[in-house]
């Protein structure tokens, strides 16, 4: 196996908690809609809402928002407001899991680091601006800048280049299959998956090439494999 020389991370719910606001966001939504829904319906949707994926599947299911304006048949003007509402509490709460801050630290002083995100600039940017870790890596690779999402080949392969390293010198962290672990794997790049206990189900195949119970054991892992030295500076 090369020397590792880039660790390439997932953003949501990898380094920060986005789906663990999903209940402040929906109440607010809630309010926010009380007096442009039949009340009965939207507390019967919304309530469905808490167990239904963030993230679409195309050809599959669509996502948490999506889902919500076809289920309360909400023109593009009320959805586009229910959006705004939605994404403003998270931009309010969103924060780093706790120690990842000193993980990211970690790593950097070792390795060269990427981030790579699906999702719509805008909103992708907002979150990298609230945590602050715009300047902690080499390579941003958003899907709506790119215009490919994971696990296209061409958001990753857009990180390998920007970050001027080979598939083979890297590890990526995340913690969903379809995008995450198919991707990297795909590219061959070590994958690894962090466990989540989500309400919604999770595939579990294909398999990565190591479990995490968070980004925080990381470094534990990558000095037991002999990809980094202990210590720490």
């Amino acid at each position: 196996m090369a020397p590792i020389r880039a660790v390439l991370l997932d953003l949501d719910d990898t380094l920060c908690d986005s789906e663990g606001l999903t209940p402040i966001r929906l109440k607010a939504v809630h309010k926010a809609m009380a007096d442009s829904v039949d009340p009965t319906l939207l507390s019967e949707v919304m309530n469905e809402a808490l167990n239904w994926d963030s993230v679409g599947v195309p050809g599959r299911f669509l996502n948490r928002m999506s889902r919500l304006a076809e289920r309360l048949g909400l023109d593009d003007k009320t959805t586009q407001f229910m959006r705004n509402v939605y994404n403003k509490v998270l931009m309010d709460n969103l924060t780093l899991y706790d120690g990842v801050d000193e993980t990211l630290a970690w790593l950097e002083a070792r390795f060269k680091l990427g981030l790579i995100t699906n999702g719509p600039t805008d909103l992708q940017r907002g979150k990298i601006d609230v945590l602050g870790l715009e300047n902690r890596f080499g390579c941003i690779a958003i899907g709506g800048e790119v215009g490919a999402h994971k696990p296209d080949p061409k958001i990753f392969q857009h990180c390998l280049d920007g970050l001027d390293v080979e598939a083979a010198e890297c590890i990526y962290i995340g913690d969903r299959t379809e995008a995450d672990v198919v991707g990297a794997r795909n590219m061959g790049i070590v994958a690894i998956r962090i466990r989540k206990s989500y309400p919604f189900p999770m595939d579990d195949e294909p398999a990565p090439d190591y479990f995490l119970d968070s980004v925080n054991e990381l470094p534990a892992l990558m000095v037991s494999e002999g990809w980094a030295a202990p210590g720490n500076g």
